[in-house]
């Protein structure tokens, strides 16, 4: 059974918009960590220097 031209012309697009996209310069785990280091400043605990550290790097990374 033959597969349809209109489904290789979606795939191919799918493929290639892919590429089109600007490729994110953090991961969604730096971004979570950035969210729970930034809740826990929020809420008053106590962090040791280099969790703050890491939230000011992030900070500074992600923009926010």
């Amino acid at each position: 059974m033959a597969v349809p031209k209109r489904h290789d012309k979606l795939m191919k697009h799918l493929m290639t918009s892919d590429k089109a996209e600007q490729p994110k310069t953090y991961t969604y785990s730096e971004e979570s960590e950035f969210l729970i280091l930034k809740h826990d400043i929020d809420k008053g605990m106590k962090l040791p220097q280099h969790k703050i550290n890491r939230y000011l790097e992030l900070k500074q990374k992600l923009g926010k």
